[in-house]
Parts: C-alpha cells; structure tokens; sequence
C-alpha cells in the first residue's frame, strides 16, 4: 500500500520448525551499485498461521512522487540473518490524483451554488482537499479561487 511519503509492505516469514522465531525484519533498497540498509523502516508482528509469521512494515522514502525504490527484506532471528532475502520489490510513492470528473450543479441558490464531482483517486493518493474556482460571465473577467 502507498502513501505520499512511503510504503507500508505486507510480509509473510516462513518459520523453520525446531528453530528460534524471526524476531524483526531488515529492509534494504537497492542504490546504483550496492544495497543499503533503510535504517528507519518500522515493523510490527501481526499474528502467525501455521508456520508463517505475518508483518507489516512501513518505509519512509520521502516524498518523490514517480520515483522507483527497489526494495527487499530479511529475516532476523537470534542466530542471524535469513540466507537469503526476499524477492525484489519495486515501490514507489503516490502520485498525485487525477483531475476532477463529472462535475454538475445540483443546487442553485441565489447567492451560491452546491457542486459535485468525482475524482478518480489512485491507490495511496489520498485527496485532502480541493481547489474551487470560479469567474462571472464578463469580458476579461479572471478566474478566483
């Protein structure tokens, strides 16, 4: 799932029997030559089923909209680190929303005017507020806000 300044992962940990549990997880993103550890990726242990442990983490990649973070995670119990991590994920944070749709007037009164309108909302885009804009039915009139 994203959101304007980071991701939030979903990650299933196979646990081997007769060993001790993942106690965290370590996420690293993938730079240009070499990977590096996010040093303040945050996780929480939601519950386990059988022998599958279920995570979810939250890294912070900053706001840059459109940007590509490869990114992969290992588990860490207390005899080390898993011998190998997870597959590949490339996230990225959300952009910004479409444009408004099908705007009508559904009310007029003397003074003002009631509208609605759709907005198509890509996954993590939240819309926090909206931007009405408006002008008379003058020559050269200007639009206001």
């Amino acid at each position: 799932k994203r959101v304007p300044d980071g991701v939030w992962l979903d990650v299933a940990v196979e646990e081997v029997l007769g060993t001790a549990p993942v106690q965290k997880l370590v996420v690293e993103e993938g730079g240009n030559f070499a990977w590096h550890e996010v040093p303040d990726a945050k996780f929480e242990r939601l519950h386990s089923v059988g022998t599958t442990s279920h995570w979810q983490v939250f890294v912070g990649l900053g706001v840059s909209p459109g940007v590509i973070h490869d990114l992969r995670v290992w588990a860490i119990n207390e005899c080390g680190r898993s011998s190998k991590p997870s597959a590949v994920c490339a996230c990225r944070t959300s952009d910004k929303p479409e444009r408004p749709t099908a705007v009508a007037c559904v009310h007029k009164l003397p003074h003002s005017l009631r509208l609605e309108w759709t907005v198509p909302d890509p996954e993590g885009a939240p819309v926090w507020r909206f931007e009405v804009q408006y002008r008379s039915d003058q020559a050269f009139s200007s639009w206001i806000t």
